[in-house]
This record gives C-alpha cells, structure tokens and sequence, in this order.
C-alpha cells in the first residue's frame, strides 16, 4: 500500500470510528421515569410510570361536553403526550440521533475504501 493509500486508509478509519462514537452517545440508553400529559385541549391528563403504563387519568370540569369519540382522542392524546414526557429525549424521539445514525449508512466509507483498494493494485482512480 502507498503511503497516500495508507493515510488515505487512516483518515477514512477514523472518520467511521468518530461516526460510530457519535451514533452510540446519541443513542445511549435513559433511565426510566414517569410521566405526565395532557391532551392539546385540556380536557384530558394521564400520567404514566417508567414502563409507559397508565397511573393515573384526569379529566377536565368540561368533559361532559364530549362525546365518545371525542373523550377517547383526547384520552389517547394525553397518554401519548406522557409516555413521550417518560422517555425525555429518547433516541426514537431525538432528530439528532436519526441523524448520526443516517450518517453512518452513508457509502464514503465503501468509496474510500474502493479507492484504496484500486490504488493497492494500481488501478486508476
């Protein structure tokens, strides 16, 4: 291997191993908690122990005014809300980590590394 092949090997290792380092801080498991969530209109609140189970539920002075359809939308806007409080800023929930996660799937690694290799047995590159 040349020496522009080895360093160009080098660059590319490090490059995937900082991607990788990300990626795993992005994801890293979260402690579990509880939480709590309201539907957008009020109506409806529910909190939700570390597992993302229904605790408790609480419904507004004005829940009387909607109907079944209604009542169970905003019951399932509200627990969703607190299983998404429970995980804080969990990977699944997190732009940044699908992000790393995205980068890592990209193909410079396989174009550096097939470059390298046509270098290694003097191909053009």
């Amino acid at each position: 291997m040349t020496d522009d092949a080895a360093a160009a090997y080098a660059a590319a290792r490090g490059e995937m191993i900082a991607r990788l380092m990300a990626a795993a801080a992005q994801s890293a498991p979260r402690v579990p908690r509880r939480g709590e969530g309201r539907s957008a209109d009020g109506d409806a609140t529910v909190g939700v122990d570390e597992r993302g189970f229904v605790e408790h539920v609480s419904f507004g002075r004005d829940i009387a005014r909607l109907d079944a359809t209604e009542l169970a939308a905003a019951t399932l806007e509200a627990i969703r809300a607190a299983q998404d409080d429970a995980r804080g800023d969990a990977p699944a929930a997190s732009p940044a980590a699908g992000g790393a996660v995205r980068r890592l799937h990209d193909d410079s690694f396989a174009r550096t590394a097939d470059e390298l290799l046509r270098g290694a047995k003097g191909e053009g590159r």
